[in-house]
Protein backbone atom coordinates (compact mmCIF):
# COMPACT_ATOMS: atom_id res chain seq x y z
CA UNK A 1 0.00 0.00 0.00
CA UNK A 2 1.00 3.63 -0.75
CA UNK A 3 -0.44 6.47 0.75
CA UNK A 4 0.78 9.92 -0.02
CA UNK A 5 0.29 13.04 2.15
CA UNK A 6 0.89 16.27 0.71
CA UNK A 7 1.69 18.33 3.47
CA UNK A 8 4.79 19.22 5.79
CA UNK A 9 3.54 16.72 8.81
CA UNK A 10 2.00 14.41 6.71
CA UNK A 11 -1.36 14.71 8.28
CA UNK A 12 -3.72 15.85 5.32
CA UNK A 13 -4.99 12.66 3.38
CA UNK A 14 -6.19 14.36 0.47
CA UNK A 15 -5.61 17.56 -0.46
CA UNK A 16 -2.69 20.37 0.39
CA UNK A 17 -1.86 24.21 -0.24
CA UNK A 18 1.48 25.09 -0.49
CA UNK A 19 2.85 28.91 -1.53
CA UNK A 20 5.19 29.06 -4.68
CA UNK A 21 8.70 28.95 -3.84
CA UNK A 22 8.20 26.48 -0.80
CA UNK A 23 9.61 23.24 -1.04
CA UNK A 24 6.59 21.30 -2.20
CA UNK A 25 6.91 17.14 -0.82
CA UNK A 26 4.87 14.50 -0.02
CA UNK A 27 5.61 12.17 2.90
CA UNK A 28 4.53 8.44 1.93
CA UNK A 29 3.21 6.00 4.26
CA UNK A 30 4.65 2.53 2.24
CA UNK A 31 2.87 -1.02 4.01
CA UNK A 32 3.87 -4.79 3.44
CA UNK A 33 0.18 -5.93 3.14
CA UNK A 34 1.34 -9.07 0.94
CA UNK A 35 1.14 -11.27 3.73
CA UNK A 36 4.57 -12.37 2.58
CA UNK A 37 8.35 -11.47 3.92
CA UNK A 38 10.92 -9.35 1.55
CA UNK A 39 14.38 -8.09 1.38
CA UNK A 40 14.59 -4.32 -0.01
CA UNK A 41 16.07 -1.23 0.20
CA UNK A 42 13.67 1.07 1.16
CA UNK A 43 15.35 3.88 -1.52
CA UNK A 44 17.12 1.75 -3.83
CA UNK A 45 17.58 2.07 -7.18
CA UNK A 46 15.78 -0.91 -8.35
CA UNK A 47 12.65 0.75 -6.84
CA UNK A 48 12.39 4.25 -6.99
CA UNK A 49 9.26 5.74 -7.59
CA UNK A 50 7.76 7.45 -10.48
CA UNK A 51 5.00 9.83 -10.67
CA UNK A 52 2.02 11.03 -12.64
CA UNK A 53 1.74 15.02 -11.84
CA UNK A 54 -0.63 16.56 -13.92
CA UNK A 55 -1.52 20.71 -13.94
CA UNK A 56 -4.85 22.02 -13.86
CA UNK A 57 -5.01 21.71 -17.82
CA UNK A 58 -4.22 17.71 -17.34
CA UNK A 59 -0.57 18.45 -19.13
CA UNK A 60 2.21 16.42 -17.50
CA UNK A 61 4.79 18.99 -15.38
CA UNK A 62 8.04 19.09 -16.94
CA UNK A 63 10.40 16.94 -15.08
CA UNK A 64 13.99 19.55 -13.82
CA UNK A 65 17.40 18.71 -15.60
CA UNK A 66 18.59 17.09 -11.82
CA UNK A 67 15.55 14.12 -12.40
CA UNK A 68 16.83 13.64 -15.79
CA UNK A 69 20.17 13.27 -14.51
CA UNK A 70 19.24 11.11 -11.91
CA UNK A 71 17.37 8.31 -14.03
CA UNK A 72 20.97 8.86 -16.09
CA UNK A 73 22.89 7.63 -13.68
CA UNK A 74 20.50 4.71 -12.17
CA UNK A 75 21.32 2.90 -15.77
CA UNK A 76 23.19 0.42 -15.81
CA UNK A 77 26.55 1.30 -15.05
CA UNK A 78 25.71 4.26 -13.66
CA UNK A 79 26.52 5.25 -9.99
CA UNK A 80 23.96 3.26 -7.36
CA UNK A 81 22.68 5.01 -4.61
CA UNK A 82 20.89 3.19 -1.30
CA UNK A 83 19.76 4.59 1.65
CA UNK A 84 17.63 3.44 4.46
CA UNK A 85 18.57 -0.45 4.27
CA UNK A 86 16.02 -2.91 5.31
CA UNK A 87 16.77 -6.52 5.23
CA UNK A 88 13.90 -8.06 5.71
CA UNK A 89 10.04 -6.56 5.75
CA UNK A 90 7.71 -8.74 7.52
CA UNK A 91 3.77 -8.49 6.68
CA UNK A 92 2.56 -5.54 8.58
CA UNK A 93 5.95 -3.74 8.59
CA UNK A 94 4.84 0.11 7.55
CA UNK A 95 7.64 2.74 6.87
CA UNK A 96 7.37 6.93 5.78
CA UNK A 97 9.16 8.22 3.15
CA UNK A 98 9.62 12.17 2.15
CA UNK A 99 9.52 12.36 -1.58
CA UNK A 100 10.59 16.24 -2.58
CA UNK A 101 8.33 16.84 -5.68
CA UNK A 102 9.53 20.13 -6.19
CA UNK A 103 13.07 19.20 -6.42
CA UNK A 104 12.70 16.94 -9.49
CA UNK A 105 9.70 18.70 -11.45
CA UNK A 106 8.65 21.87 -12.45
CA UNK A 107 5.63 23.43 -10.58
CA UNK A 108 6.65 27.15 -10.60
CA UNK A 109 3.40 27.55 -11.67
CA UNK A 110 0.36 29.11 -8.98
CA UNK A 111 -2.16 26.39 -9.45
CA UNK A 112 -4.09 23.13 -8.91
CA UNK A 113 -1.53 19.80 -9.49
CA UNK A 114 -3.03 16.19 -8.97
CA UNK A 115 -0.60 13.94 -8.39
CA UNK A 116 -0.17 10.08 -8.07
CA UNK A 117 3.07 7.88 -7.45
CA UNK A 118 3.64 4.41 -8.63
CA UNK A 119 6.58 2.14 -6.76
CA UNK A 120 8.32 -1.11 -8.14
CA UNK A 121 7.40 -3.93 -6.61
CA UNK A 122 10.14 -6.12 -4.81
CA UNK A 123 11.46 -8.79 -7.06
CA UNK A 124 9.94 -11.00 -4.65
CA UNK A 125 6.55 -10.35 -4.92
CA UNK A 126 6.65 -10.27 -8.71
CA UNK A 127 6.84 -7.92 -11.57
CA UNK A 128 4.73 -5.01 -11.64
CA UNK A 129 3.88 -1.86 -9.63
CA UNK A 130 2.05 -0.69 -7.19
CA UNK A 131 -0.14 2.89 -7.28
CA UNK A 132 -1.01 5.24 -4.29
CA UNK A 133 -3.98 7.45 -3.76
CA UNK A 134 -4.49 9.93 -6.33
CA UNK A 135 -3.83 14.24 -4.20
CA UNK A 136 -4.87 17.26 -5.16
CA UNK A 137 -1.82 19.77 -4.08
CA UNK A 138 -2.89 23.65 -4.83
CA UNK A 139 0.11 26.03 -5.25
CA UNK A 140 -0.60 29.79 -4.16
CA UNK A 141 1.10 32.56 -5.54
CA UNK A 142 3.61 34.04 -3.17
CA UNK A 143 2.00 36.69 -0.37
CA UNK A 144 2.96 40.44 -1.19
CA UNK A 145 5.22 42.06 0.40
CA UNK A 146 4.28 43.92 3.56
CA UNK A 147 4.34 47.41 2.28
CA UNK A 148 2.32 46.87 -0.80
CA UNK A 149 -1.41 46.85 -0.95
CA UNK A 150 -2.90 43.50 -1.10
Amino acid sequence: MLKANPSHDGVIADSGVEKLGETIYLVVNVENQSGRTFSSNVADCDEYYTFDILDEQGRPVPEKERLRNLRESLKPGGRRWRHGLISEIEPGVSWKEQLFLSEYYDMSRPGKYTIQLQRKLPEELGKGTVKSNIITITVLPPDPPADEPK
